[in-house]
């Protein structure tokens, strides 16, 4: 707020809303995959659309938008994906809305061929022992904070 002010403040918050807005437009729009919630605030959330004939995992989606540079989160029970819009990547909102789009008609393209890395992983930790996952997760945090 010191650097920004009250009318930067405002400023950054209403090109964020306009791009969820314009992210969760693409999700509606999208073939295979449905908005998850109306989002309130700055988190658009997708999931597998839960009737029609098309459906696409999300995980395979959100695998296809890494290969665009994107790095969204995926969720389980029920799996989703959800894109958190900030300030640094509220201006590329159009640029998601066309990947999404492109991503979708890619996984419906070729579902099998689509179950790329995360489908694995997120099949992974919902089978895998509790304290195994405990393990990993604790030696990744070790790795992640030692000096």
């Amino acid at each position: 707020m010191t650097a920004m002010g009250k009318d930067g403040y405002v400023e950054a918050a209403r090109r964020i809303f306009e791009a969820v807005r314009v992210a969760a437009d693409a999700v509606k729009e999208a073939e295979g995959i449905e908005l998850y919630g109306e989002p309130d605030l700055s988190v658009v959330c997708f999931g597998e659309a839960r009737s029609g004939n098309k459906r696409c995992h999300p995980l395979s989606v959100m695998d296809k938008l890494k290969t665009r540079g994107w790095n969204l989160n995926g969720l389980q029970d029920p799996p989703c994906v959800h894109l958190c819009v900030t300030a640094k990547n509220a201006s590329m909102a159009h640029v998601f809305a066309e990947d999404l789009l492109w991503a979708t008609q890619e996984v419906l393209a070729s579902p099998v061929e689509n179950r790329g890395s995360s489908m694995a992983l997120y099949g992974m930790s919902k089978s895998a022992p509790e304290a195994v996952i405990g393990q990993i997760t604790h030696g990744y945090l070790d790795l992640l904070t030692e000096t």
